[in-house]
């Protein structure tokens, strides 16, 4: 919304099936960044600071210890 306007792009995939969701993380068969961790651990919500707003993320890569992708951290930080 503050930023320069560029087009969204879509993710791969269907969303998962909510009555037989995937082990770990359900969005990890649509990621292009997801790890192997992805398969056996389910994030949780989590409170992120972005600026002056307040999100949340539910991403291993926003865990200590990995690095966020820098077109990824375009997108959070509206750099």
């Amino acid at each position: 919304m503050h930023g320069p306007r560029r087009e969204l792009q879509g993710i791969p995939g269907s969303p998962p099936d909510l009555q037989n969701l995937p082990s770990g993380c359900p969005f990890r068969t649509r990621c292009a960044h997801a790890m192997p961790e992805c398969a056996e651990i389910h994030p949780e919500l989590e409170p992120t600071a972005f600026g002056e707003e307040r999100r949340t993320v539910a991403c291993l890569l926003h865990t200590p210890g990995h690095t966020v992708p820098p077109e990824l951290a375009e997108q959070t930080t509206g750099r």
